[in-house]
Order: C-alpha cells, then structure tokens, then sequence
C-alpha cells in the first residue's frame, strides 16, 4: 500500500471532496497524512469529530486565524504584495501567494514536514505550488484535484491570469489531475493548451450508502428543500421567497445551512412556512434529504465558474431521489440532458419560478410516486464507484 499526504487550504470539513477521498484511501489500506487548517469556525468541532474517527490518518492541523499573530500578519502581507506583483512578475510563487495567504503557510509547514509519501495530493489552488515542491522534493508522485473553475472566480483579470499561470505550472507536473466537473476539464484545457493523458473527471458524488430510500407521503404541502454551507445573500434564494411566502400553507421550504443573521432577519423572519434548521453533518443532511420532494438548485451566476459547476446539491438531490429545480447554466443544462426525467431547468426570473411552483404543486403526488423509482436509476452513480478511479491512480494501475 502506498503513503499518501493530503494537502488543502480548507478544514476537512469545509472540503467534502478532499474527506471522501481521505475515505476511499483508508479503506484501502494506504498509509495517510493530512496537513489541512483549523478555520476557528463551526467547521472546526466538525473536523475534532472526524478526526477521532479516523484513527489512523494522521493529521496535521494548521491556523487560518489570528492567533498565532506573526504568521497570519507575515501571511497577509506577502499575499497583499503578490497581488500588486501579478501584473508585472510573472514568478510561480507570486502566482501562489496571489491565489492565497496560505501558500506561504503551507510552504513553511511542509519544510519542516518529516515525511517522504508516494504521493502528494493537493485541493484547492493555494496549495498547488506548495505540494508541487514537496512532491518535488521527496521524489513523490503528484496529484492534484481541480474542484472549481479557479480563474473563473474574480472579476480581476490580472488574478485570473496569475491563476492560469499557477495552473499551467502546476498542473503540467502532475502525475495526474481530477477535475470535479467536465466543462471545467475543458476550459482549464483550452486556457493551457493542452491536456495531459491523466486528466479525468470525477463528479462529487456521494456514497449511496449515506441516502435511505425515500419516505412514502400521500398528503400535506410541498415540501422544498436548499443547502449550502452559509445561508446568506446572492445565492438565488432572494428569487424562490417571494413565490414560496405567497403559497402559504400549500408549500414549506426547509433550509439548512449556518445563517447569516442579518439575511435571515430581512427575508426569513416570522414566516411561517419556511424553516431554518442550521448546519448539519452531511450523513444527517444526506438522511433526511429523502423526507423532501423537490431539491432546490438555484444558482445566481455571478462568474464564470457557476456557468462550469455541477454542485453538491444537484447530485445530493438526485441521489436522494429527489425532482429537481435547476436554474439553468452552460453545464447544467449539459448535465440535467441526461437526467430529463428528475427535474426541469428554468431561467432564473422570478416569474418563471413562480409558474414553475405552479406546475410542481399540480404534480405533487406523481413526483411522490416515482420518488423510489428516481433514487434507484441514481444507485450506480455514488461515490463508490467514482472512487475506483483514484484507488487505480494511488495503487499505480491502468485505468
């Protein structure tokens, strides 16, 4: 079996895909590390728990807070300057400080890292370069895991070219690259002009194990659901309220999420059909999602990486069983093609989702019945069977 060093930016927590791999290499057998960070948030009580369930992985645990002081200030200031750098130093560690203050925090903790793995595993930009030197260093075999469109998240277009740099270097040194989405696979091709014979996608399914099967319910409101990890503003529940509130006791929204006060206070305050529930581990949230009828994907596209994602809560929902409410986007409208019978994109105007709940309240009682029908097409898409890709990659073998 091999030694593996997982290396990310975020808590375990707050990075699902990195812990589902963590998963797939301990059932496999392999030696573990993860050097990761302690964000001094409610991922942070999470993260104690996973970690005293995991024995033996061995982790590493990071402060992305003030405190120690010196090297949050020392961090800060290096990304601030590499920033302003961008335009006119083209140098891969501006590129990296750029991407992140935790670049330089990473580098600093992975000299002093007693460790020589096989491979080295890198989530999330900030910790390409990082990775890519240790892995340089130790003769290791590289991989890193592309979840998002990276140079697609500013409006900055000095930033977005300082990405595609950090990505051409980095990503060209890889022994292999997972992409969490196939548009993002392909644009992150076209942006370096090639792509190596070890790209792959692997969407973020997750294990069908975590998903029960669906309730049976012959009567009551609609029930909607919507998750995310913060609950706020610009997340395209602003365009579903107005409609769901005037629906009364016909429809609930449930939603959970940690709440930002000040949103929660504007739009969710004393109504009575839509209900708040906070954050959740994910194996609950996974177990009750079955106890919904309609998933709520409601994208604001607001760069051009929403227009490349497939997010969690589309295949959360899907394999869940649940009918989908799809804002309509460049993939998921590629996506939802072939899944047309679990739900129905709209443009996102808030008098076409209006029309939309219209239609689903009419066939509340079909998208009950074929609930158990839906999550059992979904069954050969967990993330079992995704998994068999990496376990390949970790143990050296031809796909």
């Amino acid at each position: 079996m091999a030694s593996l060093l997982f290396i990310t930016t975020l808590s375990v927590s707050a990075n699902p895909r990195l812990y589902k791999e963590i998963l797939c290499a301990r059932d496999a057998g392999h030696d573990i590390h993860v050097l990761c960070f302690r964000l001094g948030n409610w991922t942070d009580v999470q993260d104690d728990e996973k970690i005293q369930a995991l024995p033996g992985v061995r982790f590493t645990r990071l402060s992305a807070t003030r405190k120690p002081f010196m090297p949050w200030l020392i961090a800060s200031l290096l990304e601030r300057v590499a920033r302003r750098l961008t335009g006119f130093w083209k140098h891969p560690m501006v590129d990296a400080l750029a991407a992140g203050k935790r670049a330089y925090m990473l580098d600093h903790a992975l000299r002093g890292l007693r460790l020589t793995p096989d491979w080295v595993i890198a989530h999330n930009p900030a910790a390409f370069l990082p990775a890519t030197r240790f892995a340089r260093r130790t003769s290791a075999r590289l991989g890193i895991d592309v979840e998002d469109y990276h140079p697609g998240e500013t409006q900055d277009p000095r930033l977005a070219a300082s990405m595609r740099r950090l990505m051409r270097h980095t990503l060209s040194a890889a022994d292999y690259v997972s992409f969490a989405a196939p548009l993002i696979q392909r644009e992150v091709a076209t942006d370096l002009r090639e792509e190596g014979p070890q790209w792959m996608t692997l969407l973020n399914w997750f294990p069908s194990s975590e998903f029960p099967a669906p309730e049976s319910v012959a009567s009551g409101p609609l029930k909607l659901v919507w998750f995310s990890q913060v609950v706020s503003a610009r997340r395209g529940l602003e365009l579903v309220l107005p409609a769901i509130i005037a629906a009364g006791d016909r429809v609930e929204l449930h939603i959970f999420g940690h709440p930002d006060p000040s949103f929660t206070k504007e739009y969710l305050g004393g109504v009575s059909n839509i209900f708040l529930h906070g954050p959740v581990r994910q194996t609950e949230l996974h177990s009750r999602l079955v106890s919904f009828d309609v998933g709520l994907a409601i994208d604001v596209v607001a760069d051009r990486n929403r227009e490349l994602a497939i997010t969690n809560k589309i295949l959360a929902y899907l394999q869940a069983g649940l009918f989908l409410a799809v804002t309509e986007t460049q993939a998921q409208r590629a996506f939802m093609a072939d899944h047309p019978d679990h739900g129905i994109l709209f443009h996102p105007d808030a008098s076409e989702w209006e029309r939309l709940l219209d239609r689903m309240l009419g066939l509340k009682e079909r998208l009950r019945a074929t609930a158990a029908e839906r999550q059992h097409r979904m069954r050969s898409y967990g993330w079992e069977q995704v998994s068999r890709t990496l376990a390949l990659q970790w143990r050296g073998e031809e796909q």
